[in-house]
């Protein structure tokens, strides 16, 4: 807990009040020094009147709207495949063609499995994200919306 304690120390009274939104992200003992490091700078009125971030508990996203936006740009890319297919283009048409079989068939599988396997590994519920993989292209929405901002944690709590 000492570790936590100097970390806290040298940290501004605007930082710890963002840790203490993200409260239920900490472990016990962390939660513990911030709350005694926020008595002991007074900051307990201002930290008290701070929801408690549900977004890091559920798993689930913030902003449902982007999500929205990807699924359904993934549902026309699949939209745009079956056209091809249906058209009669086959890869050998031209390198236009083989590029787009390749990115509507080939990239989505292996976006899909990095997201599981990102899901699993850093995320603390991971089934809907897990299920939201299974959608088309929404392994884009995982990575623009929650690992490239660093809304991902890098390192697992044991229990």
């Amino acid at each position: 807990m000492n570790d936590f304690g100097e970390t806290y120390r040298s940290l501004s009274d605007e930082e710890l009040l963002k840790i203490w939104a993200e409260r239920s992200e900490l472990l016990s003992a962390a939660r513990l020094a911030l709350s005694e490091e926020l008595q002991r700078r007074s900051l307990t009125l201002e930290a008290e009147m701070i929801p408690e971030s549900k977004s890091a508990e559920s798993g689930i996203p913030e902003h449902n709207a982007k999500l929205a936006f990807y699924i359904a740009g993934g549902f026309a890319a699949l939209f745009l495949a079956v056209i091809l297919l249906v058209g009669n283009k086959t890869p050998d048409t031209s390198p236009f063609i083989l590029f787009l079989f390749v990115a509507l068939f080939g990239i989505p599988p292996f976006g899909a499995f990095w997201m599981m396997y990102m899901s699993i590994r850093y995320e603390k519920n991971p089934l809907p994200l897990i299920v939201l993989a299974f959608l088309p292209f929404t392994f884009l929405w995982y990575y623009f919306e929650r690992v490239r901002p660093g809304k991902v944690r890098r390192t697992r709590d044991f229990a």
